[in-house]
């Protein structure tokens, strides 16, 4: 046999070996959902919203609609899903049937939801029905490949479910520009985004963009007057679809519909999505780089913050310079390379390996530079949210409390929207202040508004923070509502220290009488709702 036979069959072989491998070889980390016109499913959730300004008003209902895509099994994922305060949820499909369904999980940072429906009898063969007994995989909607996200201006299409006629499929055309950073939905962490552009005033937050049948992201935000949109990449809706799959048994329902009951946010769970546990900024001029210390064409950040209970706690300081991460210089513009994603802001890359999120045992490396050397640290990394420590932006059920007509409640940012004429220092201390976290979570009381009566003449508000009861220092209404019962069965008087050194001082044997005169002149149907003993 001539050595050109051979060398030719050897190509050959080589090359059948090769088809077989890509023909046989699955790779996890890209496996997400094909989809199809008849996978689109309209997901609804029922909502009690409750008014946190007036918190003993009666619960409102309303329908939040979203679209949503079937998996496997009756498993249907949906993108901006609701999940505060909601009673149940359904899955009606494009032929009209509808079917209750259950949270089985959800990510709060990438409002992300899988739900089971509730399948009462098995269903028929028919392969108009997108729904059958034991479905397969309809496929395997690859991660896009780099080209398709650096390549700009590709065309896609936006996916949904007409609101109106519920049954009708929309489809709207954009075009895919580049890849930007945003703040994840429902916290503070940089995460990269989908930036898409188009003239479609009708698409919302949770439609699906697609492309050659593939699930290229789902709509996080559309501003249908400056045209353009923002998507969460598919590459971590297929994370978040695989974090699933390796629960056994699979996770039981997250809802908690008991009226009167407040859930806190969780600390680190719920989330695929990893924190830094840090903040910066990129050193912008050359006299910011010569302040500290740097040469003229070096491109670093500045830790502005660094948040409590977290690994980073031990290693960085505010003030702390950051060159490089990952063996990777910062470069200029304050950006890394992604292989994934390209070229992206390096705070996205401090939680980001390879264009995933980086798992709970993948660490950080860091060099930065304090007080002129340069320091080596390796930061471990772990699901967190900034809006643990903060005035939180709404509660599941907001608690209350009327105490000789004087109403109690604790600041909330849906509060202040539902207070037009809130002063402005409520407003600052929400964006700014940050609460300590202790055995009993720090909250600010507001003495929202004085119900006039005859124990309380004389005493106006302008919706001031209660400071201290009897000079304890007040830090969540609980502890309030246990300091005027205690002083209530000792007869004492109450004397109430607000913002500005400013006294309320009551009579605690006119309790009783005075709440008699609120509950009838007011109407009130309680006097305190959802406070924690």
């Amino acid at each position: 046999m001539s050595a050109r036979l051979k060398l030719l069959m050897r190509f050959v072989a080589a090359a059948v070996f090769a088809a077989f491998c890509q023909l046989y070889a699955r790779d996890d980390d890209l496996r997400v959902y094909e989809i199809r016109n008849s996978s689109l499913v309209e997901v609804s959730a029922i909502v009690r919203t409750i008014p946190h300004s007036q918190p003993w008003k009666e619960d409102n209902l309303e329908v939040h609609r979203v679209t949503g895509v079937l998996l496997d099994d009756g498993l249907v994922l949906a993108g901006s899903l609701e999940t505060k305060n909601v009673i149940s949820y359904s899955v009606r499909l494009q032929n009209s049937e509808e079917y209750s369904a259950l949270l089985i999980a959800r990510d709060r940072e990438l409002r992300l939801g899988v739900l089971r429906m509730q399948i009462p009898v098995p269903q028929s063969d028919d392969p108009a029905n997108p729904i059958k007994p034991q479905q397969e995989r309809s496929g395997s909607l690859r991660l896009p490949d780099r080209h398709d996200y650096t390549n700009r201006h590709v065309q896609w299409k936006c996916l949904s479910l007409d609101p109106v006629e519920r049954a009708s499929l929309r489809e709207h055309t954009v075009f895919f520009e580049n890849i930007g950073a945003a703040p994840s939905p429902d916290g503070n962490t940089e995460i990269p985004q989908l930036i898409f552009s188009g003239w479609n005033p009708g698409i919302r937050p949770g439609d699906l963009l697609v492309h050659e049948n593939k699930i290229m992201g789902v709509v996080r935000e559309y501003n249908a007057s400056a045209r353009y949109g923002s998507a969460v990449p598919s590459i971590f809706i297929s994370q978040f679809v695989e974090a699933l799959s390796q629960l056994s048994p699979p996770p039981a329902g997250e809802l908690d519909v008991q009226p009167y009951v407040r859930n806190e946010i969780p600390q680190n769970t719920g989330t695929i999505v990893m924190d830094p546990g840090f903040r910066t900024v990129f050193i912008n001029g050359a006299v910011q780089r010569s302040y500290l210390g740097l040469k003229p064409d070096t491109a670093a950040l500045l830790v502005t913050d660094v948040l409590p209970f977290n690994p980073a706690m031990d290693n960085l300081l505010t003030g702390d310079v950051i060159i490089s991460i990952d063996e990777k210089r910062i470069e200029p513009g304050g950006t890394l390379v992604d292989p994934v994603f390209g070229r992206i802001p390096a705070v996205c890359a401090l939680i980001l390996k390879n264009g995933r999120f980086r798992d709970r045992k993948d660490a950080v490396v860091i060099h930065a530079v304090r007080a002129a050397q340069i320091r080596r640290t390796s930061l471990g990394i772990a699901p967190f949210s900034q809006e643990n420590y903060l005035v939180p932006a709404s509660f599941d059920r907001p608690s209350f409390l009327v105490q000789s007509g004087l109403v109690f409640v604790e600041l909330s940012k849906k509060y202040l929207t539902e207070t037009p004429d809130a002063p402005q220092r409520l407003h600052y201390l929400a964006e700014r202040s940050v609460f300590r976290k202790s055995i009993e979570r720090e909250r600010y009381v507001i003495l929202d508004r004085i119900l006039p009566a005859a124990g309380n003449r004389g005493y106006r508000t302008n919706r001031f923070i209660v400071q201290a009861v009897n000079g304890v220092a007040v830090i969540n209404l609980s502890q309030l509502a246990s300091r005027l019962e205690e002083a209530k069965i000792k007869r004492e008087p109450v004397v109430l220290t607000l913002e500005g050194n400013r006294i309320i001082a009551l009579d605690s044997a006119d309790f009783e009488r005075t709440d008699n005169e609120i509950r009838k002149t007011h109407g009130l149907p309680f006097l305190s709702g959802n406070i924690e003993r």
